[in-house]
């Protein structure tokens, strides 16, 4: 049974036999139908027949009868001694019945066989997934995910499946269009979730696309108490009690009290919850003695907070009370926001407050836009990953020269935001060329992109060169006149390991080059002529081109006819320091006495490297080994990567004399030794010498034989005078 060509990448295959019979003749009949190419617009289909060969002597052709009824045949078609035939032209929607006949030589035909049909009708197209766009969130908040934006050319979505492929696990319905779930807790750098959405149509067709959920760390800074301001005689024992101050993760980490106003007392230990003191002797007026407490959490977020013993005078009461400064509540706000401070809480018991003094204590430098009225503001600065805590000191004075003094903390916030993955611009190119991907447009906003991965998600597999770097290089693979187009993704990741993605095509055109076998890569010289390069074992090429020869400095090894010029290769062996075989492709056989030969850009040298080349039979097609690091590595390193500039020519006119000293070539490689084989003094044309090669080799050897014929002759004429 033949097999018929397929002629569209959807095939329906039905098989129906039958036999029939008039006078003498039998015919035996199978027919396929092979497939249906649907032709839009035109509203037209094709199918193709094939049947088995019958087994009478005599028989001449065969006969396709068909129409749009059962067993009434409208049109009939030879199609001669052929055992197969495709019949075009037929309308789409439409239920056709087809049989055949046979006839002999004396023009005898025979019944119909056993009749089949087949109904034409269009192919399903597939949905298109669409996750939604990636999303940046907080720690504990819930996160939706949409998947609404999917669509089906031809049908309608059956049903959504969601996945989680990455980060820690989170529940969701799987089933739901938008499903939804919590943020979970993460630490300090954050996390990114991962998460696949696959959508069926109601045709069984499916597709996926996936979005990243990066999570957030948001750690909140402690709040501080440094309790209430207090009033003492002179000669007391004072408690400060730092008790009441919290954080939001309870996790503070340590406690500092500071005296910052008033006359030196001595704290029992300036790192506990409540220390103590004694309170020193006073004048009549009494005074002040201002301190400063400072948690830290775990996540080193501090929060200040202060309070005021008023040491009063007890032999006669006090004639002024001290004021009551507030520096506001404590802050924690984004990188570049206007802030405001707040002292319009602080009293004074005889209502006489005579100035504000605002003082920035610790933190990066700002500048307070008026430090001596009650709210100042500044913008907040830049920061690094861990954030920053800024500390303000607000001093109030009475009329009476009686101070106190409060303090605030803002905290700023790292606003760490994702990279911006960007692949480049789709790209369209023909078949044979080297093709560089570009991720350079990839941008993060604040603390800079760590890595670029890039992955091929669509069409026949390439090699990348490497899919680490922001530009590898792959080269493109046969296609036919159809062409293909190759699928990437982009990933690239910041320092603090958030990620998104982005993906760029290729799609590669014929270059209608038909000189060679389909699986041989085709490109075309600096002259226009076709070549042909085959990966054949040990690595993978990832970037081919041809170079102009007169751009090549001149150098008496330079061979002096290359007739395709210079064929540059890069070739990713599968383990570094191993061998490689690619093979060229010739559009016509290469002359007798041509070489292939290598060339080595530090050097500026050409080497015979007929040593490793072997051409077939034709000499259409040279099969080229080298060894990574060592010959036909132009780098000379075991580093996985080969580079291997070659080129088919004859020997030049002029060279050095041949290397015989047993060292190494300036190519290297384990100690092999290329020696140039060529006349000196020769200025023969060598386009002259390309048609000369076989003359010169017959000549050489007829004069060998002349030399043995002289020599026997001497030797006979010795030996006659010795008897």
């Amino acid at each position: 049974m033949l097999k018929a060509r397929p002629l569209s990448q959807q095939k329906h295959k039905i098989r129906k036999c039958s036999s029939f019979s008039i006078l003498v003749l039998t015919l035996a009949m199978v027919i396929f139908f092979i497939a249906l190419l649907n032709i839009p617009n035109a509203h037209a289909a094709e199918i193709s027949l094939a049947w088995d060969e019958n087994s009478e002597p005599d028989i001449a052709g065969y006969k396709i009868h068909y129409g749009l009824e059962s067993g009434s045949y409208t049109t009939v078609t030879d199609v001669g001694d052929s055992i197969s035939c495709t019949l075009g032209d037929l309308e789409e929607g439409e239920t056709y019945y087809f049989a055949a006949t046979a006839y002999n030589e004396a023009g005898y035909e025979s019944g119909y066989s056993n009749e089949v049909s087949h109904s034409f009708t269009g192919g399903n197209e597939p949905p298109v997934a669409n996750a939604g766009p990636d999303q940046t969130v907080d720690e504990g908040v819930t996160v939706t995910l949409n998947g609404s934006g999917s669509t089906d050319p031809d049908g309608s979505i059956a049903s959504y499946s969601w996945e989680q492929t990455g980060g820690p696990t989170v529940v969701l319905p799987s089933t739901s269009v938008s499903p939804q779930f919590t943020a979970p807790n993460v630490t300090q750098g954050g996390a990114s979730l991962t998460f696949r959405l696959t959508v069926t149509d109601n045709g069984g067709l499916q597709s996926t696309d996936t979005c990243t959920v990066n999570v957030t760390w948001d750690n909140e800074p402690p709040v501080a108490d440094a309790g209430s301001n207090q009033t003492v005689d002179e000669g007391v024992t004072v408690t400060l009690n730092g008790s009441g101050s919290t954080d939001p993760e309870s996790s503070i980490k340590s406690y500092l009290w500071e005296q910052t106003g008033g006359p030196t007392v001595t704290l029992s230990n300036p790192s506990v919850v409540s220390p103590q003191f004694t309170s020193p002797d006073v004048t009549q007026d009494g005074v002040s003695l201002t301190f400063l407490l400072t948690v830290t959490d775990n996540g080193d977020l501090q929060s200040t907070d202060t309070c005021t013993v008023n040491v009063t005078w007890d032999n006669e009461p006090p004639v002024n009370e001290p004021p009551v400064a507030d520096a506001g509540s404590n802050q924690t706000v984004d990188e570049g926001v206007t802030v405001t401070l707040d002292g319009s809480n602080t009293a004074d018991p005889e209502s006489s407050i005579a100035s504000y003094l605002w003082t920035q204590t610790g933190g990066p430098t700002v500048t307070l836009s008026n430090p001596s009225v009650v709210s100042p503001t500044f913008t907040s600065p830049d920061v690094t990953e861990g954030g920053a805590s800024l500390t303000f000191r607000l001093t109030v004075t009475d009329n009476g020269g009686l101070q106190s003094t409060d303090y605030c903390v803002v905290n700023v916030t790292w606003d760490n935001e994702p990279p911006v993955a960007n692949a480049g611009s789709d790209q369209a190119v023909t078949e044979g060329v080297t093709v560089t991907l570009d991720g350079s447009g990839s941008t993060d906003p604040d603390d800079s992109i760590a890595s670029y991965s890039w992955t091929q998600t669509g069409g026949s597999s390439v090699t990348l060169s490497d899919p680490t770097y922001v530009k590898p290089t792959f080269v493109t693979i046969p296609v036919d006149l159809a062409g293909e187009t190759l699928i990437f993704e982009l990933t690239v990741q910041d320092n603090s390991g958030l990620e998104t993605t982005d993906t760029v095509s290729v799609t590669i055109n014929d270059n209608g080059i038909t000189d060679f076998p389909e699986t041989v890569l085709t490109t075309t010289s600096p002259q226009g002529e076709p070549i042909g390069v085959e990966e054949e074992s040990g690595g993978n090429y990832v970037s081919v081109t041809t170079v102009e020869s007169s751009t090549i400095p001149e150098a008496s090894s330079k061979p002096t006819d290359l007739i395709y010029d210079l064929i540059d290769m890069t070739v990713k062996v599968h383990t570094p320091g191993t061998m490689a075989r690619v093979a060229l492709y010739f559009p016509s056989p290469a002359p007798y006495g041509y070489k292939m030969y290598h060339y080595n850009r530090v050097a500026r040298r050409w080497t015979d490297y007929s040593k490793y080349a072997a051409f077939n039979a034709t000499r259409t097609k040279v099969t080229l080994t080298m060894i990574d690091g060592g010959v036909g590595d132009d780098d000379g390193v075991s580093n996985g990567i080969i580079i291997d500039p070659f080129a088919l020519g004859s020997a030049p006119l002029y060279s050095n004399p041949p290397d015989n000293t047993g060292g190494s070539s300036s190519d290297g490689g384990s100690g092999s030794c290329f020696i140039t084989t060529t006349a000196y003094g020769s200025s023969m044309n060598p386009m002259v010498l390309r048609g000369l090669n076989d003359n010169y080799l017959m000549l050489s050897l007829i004069a060998i034989l002349s030399m043995l014929i002289v020599i026997n002759s001497k030797n006979s004429r010795e030996r006659k005078g010795t008897y």
